[in-house]
């Protein structure tokens, strides 16, 4: 299936409420599109784009899954929880960012902010958030352009990198095309067998996913 590039800049301070502001974590962005029109045309699952009042909207990471910072009122590993989402932080380049210490999921400063990028998207999920590959730099190609996502273009991705580098799971939903896949697998498997990031600390045998 074919994926739509979108122009747009990524987000994560809200300088006039910053404790209403975004709350990024390790596979969580919040994105501007320079054209929302380009979100308004992806396919739906259920709902409508989730724009807030400054027509952002949240970018869910595409076959990955970071340690959840805060969920329903808890965390996974917090340490790796956290260290997943200050490598994101890092590879977009958003600099040197400190969070409140009463509120420690809402930026209470950040050195580079916005941060111009693009993405790749076919979809929204069941949430109305974005779906997608996420690049940061000037797109190779024009806003809106519809292209194949081939190898060269997933190693840019971020979604690869937190792979590459062990911040993140793999997880693929039925939105992940069939030939990305084990791509994205032999990613996870090099940082395991590498002990990267969180393989450090698994527990788990993955012949016992097989069965």
């Amino acid at each position: 299936m074919p994926y739509t590039l979108i122009e747009g800049r990524f987000h994560i301070h809200d300088p006039d409420h910053p404790k209403r502001g975004p709350e990024p974590d390790g596979d969580t962005l919040k994105f501007e599109p320079k054209d929302p029109l380009l979100v308004e045309g992806l396919v739906r699952q259920w709902r409508a784009p989730a724009f807030n009042r400054k027509k952002m909207i949240n970018i869910r990471f595409e076959g990955i899954d970071a340690l959840e910072t805060h969920y329903s009122g808890g965390h996974q590993n917090l340490h790796w929880a956290i260290a997943a989402r200050s490598r994101l932080l890092e590879l977009v380049g958003f600099g040197t960012v400190r969070f409140f210490d009463d509120s420690p999921h809402h930026v209470e400063r950040v050195e580079n902010h916005p941060i111009e990028g693009w993405i790749l998207a076919q979809t929204l999920d069941a949430n109305g958030r974005i779906v997608g590959f996420v690049c940061t730099g000037k797109a190779p190609y024009v806003d809106g352009t519809i292209l194949h996502l081939d190898e060269d273009l997933l190693d840019d991705s971020l979604n690869a990198m937190l792979l590459n580098t062990g911040f993140a799971y793999p997880s693929f939903y039925s939105t992940l095309p069939t030939d990305l896949r084990p791509l994205m697998a032999e990613k996870a498997r090099n940082a395991r067998a590498n002990r990267l990031g969180l393989w450090k600390d698994a527990t788990a045998d993955p012949k016992g996913a097989k069965r």
